[in-house]
């Protein structure tokens, strides 16, 4: 499953903005984020929310000057870090802006995925725009849904974010995982067998809409979910089943089908060991820019120095 930005849609329709029709440029969202800023009657409200401290997820917002996050190849095969380029300066210099024009939560620089969530939540509703990853667009609405709020109290809608230099985009997508069962394991068999109950149509459901009586009931074929169910958000672990042939009985959480819908646009980034460095060095020195305690120049400089030191890049 990939990651997109998502956005409050009553905010939006508050400021008179159609999200379908927002420009996908650096100035297209300045200009959304100063009209939600505007009209937001929440305390403490910042329209613009990122991890930046993770330099987590950038990828569709340096998708304006066509980089990929994370580390790459170069044409000579050696691994370097696109968005610590000087071509990548645009983007910084735009997230300095927000940051110096009060629309960038200065709390990105210490948040979590978590305290990310929890501000662009139905009941804090204290950011506007986030990325994060498909499902979570769903599991925002639903939560709010399961709290007795219609779509005109609250409702989040998505976006592939910028546009390329090439008219395209470019969304970051979840690696896929590894399961290891230990050689010397009881049940090695069994444990196997439960790994492959997952990626089935079944397994899908347990993952997903829960355990049948409890969080829904099937008469027939059809599927009714219960209140707890509803509560439980579709999610049980994997809101989208890694069974490829999976059909939701529910169907997805509002939201989440238009969501899912732009994962043409997404990749996966390198795997790498050192993945804990990569993000503590571009965050570092990413806040810097941001807060301007450091030059974009000077500080994508530094950031480049200290990823070949540490063994993240080899140029």
């Amino acid at each position: 499953v990939h990651r997109v930005v998502a956005l409050n849609n009553t905010l939006l329709k508050k400021a008179g903005i159609d999200y379908k029709s927002i420009d996908p440029t650096m100035d297209g969202y300045y200009e959304v984020f100063q009209k939600m800023k505007e009209v937001s009657e929440t305390d403490n409200f910042y329209p613009f929310n990122v991890v930046m401290k993770e330099a987590w997820d950038l990828q569709p917002w340096f998708s304006a000057v066509g980089l990929k996050t994370g580390v790459q190849l170069n044409e000579d095969g050696k691994k370097y870090v696109p968005i610590s380029t000087d071509e990548a300066a645009p983007v910084w210099e735009w997230f300095k802006k927000l940051y110096d024009d009060g629309l960038m939560d200065p709390s990105a620089f210490v948040d979590g995925t978590s305290e990310m969530r929890d501000k662009m939540g139905a009941s804090s509703q204290q950011t506007g725009v986030t990325v994060d990853w498909a499902a979570w667009v769903g599991l925002h609405n639903a939560n709010a849904q399961s709290e007795g709020l219609t779509t005109d109290d609250y409702e989040v809608v998505s976006l592939p974010g910028l546009e390329t230099p090439d008219g395209s985009y470019m969304l970051g997508k979840g690696s896929a995982s590894l399961f290891a069962v230990p050689a010397n394991a009881q049940n090695v068999e069994g444990a196997i067998k439960v790994l492959e109950y997952f990626a089935t149509q079944e397994g899908g459901e347990l993952l997903s809409i829960g355990i049948e009586g409890y969080d829904y009931n099937v008469e027939g074929d059809t599927y009714t979910q219960t209140e707890i169910g509803a509560a439980h958000a579709n999610d049980h672990g994997a809101p989208v089943p890694i069974y490829k042939d999976f059909v939701n009985p529910l169907g997805y959480n509002p939201g989440m089908e238009e969501a899912l819908s732009y994962g043409d646009y997404a990749t996966i980034e390198m795997t790498i060991p050192n993945e804990t460095d990569y993000k503590e060095i571009v965050g570092k020195w990413g806040i810097q820019i941001i807060r301007g305690e450091s030059s974009v120049e000077d500080g994508l400089a530094g950031m480049r120095a200290e990823l070949l030191e540490r063994g993240v890049t080899e140029v």
